[in-house]
């Protein structure tokens, strides 16, 4: 924008006019400036254990902050796929990519408990034409853990908030358990999980600021790639 209107303020042509695939150039650089905000730094291991320990479990925001955090750690999701931005407008809830309560299910998978997840529209495939998406169906399926670090535990314990059955085409994260139309937002997660970090003694609310949820997909990446090597992660 600043060498355009540099030019156009020289009275001299549009740098970009006849540039071939400039669109395709705008919409790469539009990604890496979505959310200017948010640190893209890895989470501690230290500050999700931290979080772990501390959160109650009979605690619904603790409960539901919970939930999101080990979800993006253990599938590497990236931060906007199980969340929207807002209630209303272009960046609300839609159906194609952010996650449902359809999307997630608990069941043993060889043997052991496990949440599978299921992912839609992705940055690298907004139509769901990858094959691991044969007929909607791209389910990432997380193993248990011990103790408070068990993705198993949090999703049941998130589960026990709600009295019966609920729509599969509500979020699966909600606002609250009296209205489940009303979805979890991006913002109010962010900013419960860096609250669950900042409970790891050590950790103060300004060195939780320091990350976001970006970094839990950072984390969770370096992790596997440190321990069981790149080509797994």
């Amino acid at each position: 924008w600043a060498l355009r209107s540099w030019n156009k303020f020289q009275r001299q042509l549009d740098p970009i006019l006849g540039v071939a695939e400039w669109d395709d150039f705008m919409d790469g650089v539009e990604v890496r400036t979505f959310v200017q905000g948010e640190p893209r730094k890895e989470v501690p291991g230290s500050w999700v254990r931290g979080a772990a320990e501390a959160a109650d479990p009979s605690n619904f925001h603790d409960a539901r902050a919970m939930c999101v955090m080990l979800m993006l750690l253990y599938t590497f999701c990236r931060s906007e796929t199980p969340l929207p931005q807002s209630h209303t407008g272009v960046n609300a809830l839609d159906g194609a990519k952010h996650l449902q309560k359809r999307d997630v299910k608990v069941q043993h998978q060889g043997g052991a408990p496990a949440v599978g997840w299921r992912l839609k529209s992705i940055k690298q495939d907004p139509r769901i034409q990858r094959e691991s998406a044969a007929e909607g169906e791209d389910w990432i399926w997380v193993g248990d853990a011990p103790g408070r670090l068990s993705i198993v535990f949090w999703v049941q314990a998130y589960f026990k908030f709600f009295d019966g059955p609920r729509s599969g085409e509500d979020p699966f994260f909600v606002l609250s358990v009296s209205d489940t139309s009303q979805a979890y937002l991006y913002r109010s997660a962010m900013d419960h999980c860096r609250e669950l970090w900042a409970r790891t003694p050590g950790v103060s609310l300004e060195m939780a600021k320091t990350c976001g949820l970006h970094g839990l997909r950072v984390a969770g990446n370096n992790g596997v790639t440190k321990t069981k090597g790149k080509e797994l992660a």
